[in-house]
C-alpha cells in the first residue's frame, strides 16, 4: 500500500514538473513549429523527438549518425524539418494540427562528452493570459542593453520566472528560485543560456542584460514573481531603433576589403609610375636609325654604278676609220 501510495506521489511530481518546468510555450494552432537548435561544438551522436502521452514518452523521430533517422508511423506525412540534413538544427513542423497533438514535447541531443541535453516544449490550446507592459522602452541596435524588473507589492518573493512573449509563444529565459538554504539558485531555459545573463541576487528586483541585441530579441518580457501572500506580473515592452555601427564594428566588418582595395590601387600607380619612367627614359636615348637596304638591291646599284663608269670613260674611234663616203656634186 505504501509503493503504490508512492509510486502515485511520484507520477504526481512527475506530471506537476512536466507541466511547470518548460523551455517554451506553443499555443494550439493548425501548424506549429517546435523550435530545437543546438549551437555548441561538440560531437553530436544522436537527436530525438517525443511526446508525453501520460504515461510514458512517445517516439516521433529519431536521427543517428551512424543509423540514419526513423519516423514514427503516426507522424509520417504529419511532421517535416524545418531544416534538411542539419546535425544541430533539429526543428520540426507540424501539419494538421488537432486537440490531440496538445502536450509536452522532448527535444533531445546526445553528445560527447557532456551527455544528454534536452529542451521541453508544451503546446497548449489556451492562450497566455493578457500582457499589457508596464513600461515600453527602446534601444538601439547593436548595444548592450539592461532591463529591470521590480517587484512592487507586499511580500517576500520565493521565485520568478522571466519569459519572453511573441505571436504565439513564450519562452522562458530563466528560473530563480530561493533555496532551503537562503540561496538562489538559478536556472537558465535552453536557448538562453549564452546569450542573456540574469541577475537574482535580489529576488524583490531582477536584471536582464543582452549582449549586441538584434531584431530578433524584440518582444514582451515577463517577469513572474511568486510569493507567499500574493504574486505579480511584470512586463516590459523592448523596442530597438537602427543605429550607426561602432568604429570597431566598421573597422571589423569593412577593414580587410578596404585594405584590399588600397593594396590594388597601390600597385596599380606603382606600375603606372614605373612605366611611365621606362618611357621616358628611352624617349632621351632614341637615336635616328640607320637605313638598312636589301643585299640584292646593294648589289645592284654597284653594277648599275659600275656600268655607267665605263660607258662615260669610253672614247669613240676616230671617223677615219670608218668608210667614206664620196658626195657627187651636180
Amino acid at each position: 500500500m505504501l509503493v503504490f501510495a508512492g509510486l502515485i506521489l511520484l507520477q504526481i511530481i512527475k506530471n506537476v514538473l512536466l507541466e511547470d518546468f518548460v523551455d517554451t510555450k506553443v499555443l494550439l494552432r493548425k501548424r506549429i513549429t517546435l523550435d530545437c537548435i543546438y549551437s555548441i561544438n561538440e560531437t553530436l551522436i544522436q537527436s530525438s523527438w517525443m511526446k508525453w502521452n501520460g504515461s510514458s514518452w512517445e517516439p516521433i523521430v529519431s536521427s543517428h549518425q551512424t543509423f540514419g533517422t526513423y519516423i514514427s508511423e503516426k507522424y509520417k506525412g504529419k511532421m517535416s524539418f524545418l531544416v534538411e540534413n542539419s546535425s544541430t538544427d533539429f526543428s520540426l513542423a507540424l501539419e494538421n494540427v488537432s486537440e490531440e497533438d496538445a502536450g509536452i514535447y522532448l527535444c533531445t541531443f546526445t553528445v560527447f562528452p557532456k551527455g544528454s541535453v534536452q529542451k521541453r516544449i508544451k503546446v497548449q490550446a489556451d492562450g497566455f493570459g493578457e500582457i499589457i507592459p508596464s513600461t515600453k522602452t527602446t534601444f538601439t541596435e547593436n548595444s548592450n542593453i539592461i532591463l529591470t524588473f521590480q517587484y512592487t507589492l507586499k511580500g517576500n518573493v520565493n521565485n520568478m520566472t522571466l519569459e519572453k512573449c511573441t505571436d504565439g509563444k513564450v519562452d522562458t529565459i530563466a528560473y530563480c528560485e530561493l533555496t532551503m538554504h537562503r540561496r538562489k539558485q538559478l536556472s537558465y531555459g535552453f536557448d538562453y543560456s549564452k546569450h542573456s545573463l540574469v541577475n537574482c541576487s535580489d529576488l524583490q528586483t531582477i536584471t536582464l542584460s543582452i549582449q549586441k541585441a538584434s531584431k530578433k530579441d524584440e518582444g514582451f518580457y515577463r517577469c513572474h514573481f511568486y510569493t507567499e501572500e500574493m504574486d505579480q506580473a511584470v512586463v516590459v515592452e523592448m523596442l530597438l531603433k537602427p543605429g550607426i555601427a561602432s568604429l570597431s564594428t566598421v573597422l571589423v566588418m569593412y577593414g580587410s576589403s578596404l585594405l584590399a582595395i588600397i593594396v590594388i590601387l597601390g600597385t596599380a600607380l606603382i606600375c603606372i609610375l614605373r612605366k611611365w619612367k621606362n618611357w621616358k627614359h628611352k624617349k632621351r636615348e632614341v637615336k635616328p636609325e640607320t637605313p638598312t637596304f636589301c643585299p640584292e638591291y646593294i648589289s645592284q646599284q654597284t653594277s648599275n654604278m659600275e656600268e655607267e663608269h665605263i660607258y662615260a670613260n669610253m672614247q669613240p674611234n676616230p671617223l677615219t676609220n670608218y668608210p667614206r663616203f664620196h658626195q657627187h656634186y651636180n
